[in-house]
């Protein structure tokens, strides 16, 4: 005769957080459209970076050569 023990509380609540996540994946369903105006915020998102990036560079450049410009 075999006697399964009940697992212990946190044993439960680990395998019901498993459950939980491997439950709904897939589901979102986006549309096309979500996925394009998500491919249009990354592209905005990149060039902005990239704009920030050029304008720190040219003003790091401008604020080193102007002293050497005044006498």
């Amino acid at each position: 005769m075999i006697i399964h023990s009940r697992p212990s509380r946190e044993v439960q609540r680990h395998r019901d957080l498993e459950k939980q996540i491997k439950g709904n994946w897939g589901s979102e369903e986006t549309s096309a459209d979500d996925e394009r105006k998500n491919i249009l915020g990354y592209q905005v998102v990149k060039f902005l970076i990239i704009l920030v990036g050029i304008l720190t560079f040219v003003v790091m450049i401008i604020g080193f050569c102007q002293p050497l410009t005044n006498p």
